[in-house]
């Protein structure tokens, strides 16, 4: 399973809370500085792999202080094109692979015919 980072612009009840975090590790709500949080999340759980995986690190140049993610495949799903387009776009530019599913069954189906996804990155007010 994907780890998974939810962004959200609704206000989650303490119930809602406990039940999304079984799934994720990380919650962004959405707001004025909420696209470079979720860059941060996606860039902390890349580089947590590269830590945890030796043969990663041996085939990877050593970085210069620079954010090295080429090689790791992420999936972005979400139903507003205008936010696809941003993150897609500024995740490609830290050398992601980026799957671009819009809906919650096509983002099931994109993980079942895609191989080698690591993290996935929804809306989690979609439809």
């Amino acid at each position: 399973m994907p780890s998974i980072v939810i962004q959200t612009s609704r206000a989650l009840s303490k119930e809602d809370h406990t039940a999304l975090q079984e799934f994720t590790s990380a919650m962004v709500v959405k707001g004025e500085m909420s696209s470079e949080r979720v860059m941060d999340e996606v860039s902390l759980f890349l580089h947590s792999l590269e830590r945890k995986s030796p043969e990663v690190a041996e085939t990877k140049p050593a970085s210069n202080g620079e954010k090295n993610l080429n090689g790791h495949k992420i999936m972005l799903v979400d139903d507003d094109l205008r936010n696809t387009f941003a993150l897609s776009k500024a995740l490609q530019g830290l050398d992601l692979e980026v799957v671009i599913a819009d809906n919650g069954q096509s983002a099931l189906d994109r993980l079942e015919e895609e191989s080698g996804i690591e993290l996935v990155l929804m809306d989690v007010m979609m439809p």
